[in-house]
Order: C-alpha cells, then structure tokens, then sequence
C-alpha cells in the first residue's frame, strides 16, 4: 500500500511538474503532503553537510578547599576527571599567580577579586594568562623546554599529563609543597589514599626571565625559599629592593586539557577550577 502512494506521489508530482503548476506542488509540499520527499532531502542535507564535532572536557572535582592562605596547609587536592574521554583528555594545566602578602590591597582583595572574576567568567587559558597568571611546568617539561631555542608553551602541553593506565580511573592527586627539601623537589604531584600510583614523581617549576633589563633567557625556577627574585618576571609589582616580605601568597588554577580528535592541532580546556592559595616562604634575592 506504502509503494501504490509513493509511486501515485511521484506521478502526481511529475504531472505537475510538466504543466507548470508549481504553486501546487509547492503548497503540498510545505504543508507536508509530500512527506516521503520532505523527509529524503533533509537525510541528503544531513548526510552531506558534513556537521562539525567538538570536543569537550570536564573539569576536575572534588578540589579540597584552600582559601586562606594564613591557615597552615601545604597541600593541593582534586580528584581526577575520570569521565573525561580518553581519546581526548591528556592532562592538566596549572596557572600560578604570585601576591605581595605586605601589600594591603593585595593580601585583603586581590586574590580574591581574582578568583571570583575567573570563575564567573570561565577565563580561557588566554584570559587567564592577560591577568598576570602564568604557567606551571613540570619535569617531564624541563628537556622540551631547554632544547627549544624559540619556546612556545603550546608545542609543550600539557604540562601535568595523565598516564594512560589512569586517564579513566577514580583518585586524588595531591599537590605536595615540601620547601624543606631543596634542589627542585619542593613542590610534587602525587596520587592521594589510592593504590593507584604514578610511575614516576612529576615537581613542578616557574619557566622565568630573571629579568627585563638584561638579556638573558628564561631559565627553570623552582618553588625553594631562594628561589625568589625581586626581578623575576612572575614577581608582582609591588615588590621591589626595599620589600621586606619573608614570605608570598600564590594562587593556583587548573584546566583539564586534550587535542581535538578531528584536529590534534586544536587544543581541547575544560572551565579553570579554582585550587586554592598558598603561602610560600621565601629569601627573597635581589640579582
């Protein structure tokens, strides 16, 4: 019965079609008196438009508050985005901030203003970067960083990867400040009560010019108490030859991050999740 319709549709279409009555055929047509050809020009739109496919990643959760920095924590905690697609998500990225805590503005609003602004805004990795954040580096980093004459920090992302084995699995990380140990080992990612582990410790480091007035490349920072320079160029302002401080105030954010998989040219970040702020001892150096 279906067929003896189409093919009475088809007759009746072509009928009109010889005698020129296209307001006819038109008027069935849009009030869907035709549905069998309605229906095969939307499957040929769709089929041959070729749709485009965007990736997406969520962030990581379960981030253990750490907002005051005068409260004496020297942890940063977040469980893993374990829903994420492994054929898209590889890691994190970790933007820093550094504030003068002897600055009253600064220690009273600022990093707070800051987070709340980044927040309610999703910043992107750029917007983030236009208010003075700058990246974290890790280890697996640093022999990228040093062979390459002309660095990019996108030929090098992420900057926290995720194991293979572990990209799908349910665990903490922790962020472990320990300035108690020098030599590069005062700040590591670790796994957090889970059985899980990673293969090998990842400490993480500043990637900074020392300083505007000479020329001079950036070189490998860590997070050590002499590891801080007035002239470094992720130093506030506010902090110059006469500063006092004995300590400083940094405020972490994280993306996780993944390469289109119709692109591995683009770039794949979930919103910034807000880690917390620490306080860091520091001799600060005046080179």
């Amino acid at each position: 019965m279906s067929l003896l319709i189409l093919f009475k549709q088809i007759k009746f279409f072509n009928t009109h079609k010889k005698t020129g009555d296209s307001s006819e055929f038109f008027r069935l047509f849009l009030h869907c008196k035709l549905p069998w050809l309605s229906g095969l020009l939307l499957l040929i739109v769709i089929s041959g438009c070729g749709l485009p496919s965007y990736g997406y990643l969520y962030p990581p959760t379960g981030v253990v508050d750490r907002s005051d920095p005068d409260v004496a924590e020297s942890t940063l905690i977040f469980t893993n985005a374990y829903d994420n697609s492994s054929s898209i998500f590889s890691g994190y990225e970790i933007y820093y901030k550094i504030y003068d805590p002897l600055d009253a503005a600064t220690s009273t609003t600022e990093y707070l203003s800051e987070k709340t602004t980044i927040l309610s805004s999703d910043l992107t990795v750029s917007g983030i970067e236009s208010r003075g954040f700058s990246r974290l580096f890790t280890t697996t980093d640093y022999a990228g960083v040093i062979a390459q004459t002309n660095f990019t920090h996108s030929d090098l992302r992420p900057a926290f990867p995720i194991e293979s084995s572990l990209i799908d699995q349910d665990f903490d990380i922790r962020l472990k400040f320990l300035q108690e140990y020098s030599d590069g080992t005062s700040f590591l990612a670790e796994t957090y009560n889970s059985s899980l582990s990673f293969s090998e410790t990842l400490y993480f480091y500043r990637w900074v010019k020392p300083s505007s007035t000479v020329s001079i490349n950036n070189i490998p920072k860590f997070f050590d108490k002499d590891d801080f320079d007035i002239n470094d160029d992720d130093m506030p302002s506010t902090i110059d030859s006469e500063s006092t401080s004995e300590y400083l105030y940094i405020s972490f954010f994280i993306y996780s991050f993944g390469r289109d998989t119709d692109d591995i040219t683009k770039t794949i970040y979930s919103t910034p999740v807000y880690l917390g702020t620490l306080k860091f001892d520091c001799n600060l150096t005046n080179y």
